[in-house]
């Protein structure tokens, strides 16, 4: 089973859940004007021979980001750079984040750490884990 070491708990949706309830109510007042930091969202599967993560980093340059695996903890780090603001004209409405990130998830013991591979295609990194072999049980003749 993989799970993120920090965001796991059903609190953590409780409280993202309340924060949306506030902000649709009154808006966003205690967010300053630019973010600082985001969380990109993942998806997570588990195939016979890998783990799969999928994260949608839109705006992510590739040399922006680090992905790390030590002692478990696949980690995955980097910076979406904010947008110029222009001189002229002011801005209404901005929803999108900008900043630095960093997701880590806890790895079972039966991955293969170095054949850790990935890929940033259309905004959407993925990062393959694959499996190790399992050992095949065999059958063992009894002797006369």
């Amino acid at each position: 089973m993989v799970r993120t070491t920090k965001f796991a708990t059903p609190l953590f949706g409780l409280r993202r859940e309340i924060d949306r309830l506030f902000e649709d109510s009154f808006g966003n007042v205690a967010a300053p004007q630019t973010a600082t930091a985001w969380l990109p969202p993942v998806d997570v599967k588990e195939t016979s021979d890998a783990l799969l993560f999928d994260v949608e980093m839109p705006g992510v340059a590739e040399d922006k980001l680090e992905i790390t695996c030590e002692a478990g903890v696949l980690a995955i780090a980097g910076e979406k750079a904010s947008h110029k603001q222009e001189q002229d004209g002011k801005y209404h409405i901005v929803e999108r984040t900008f900043g630095s990130f960093r997701r880590s998830f806890q790895l079972p013991t039966n991955v293969q750490e170095d054949k850790i591979e990935a890929a940033l295609t259309n905004g959407v990194l993925r990062v393959r884990v694959p499996k190790m072999e399992q050992p095949k049980p065999r059958k063992i003749e009894l002797k006369r």
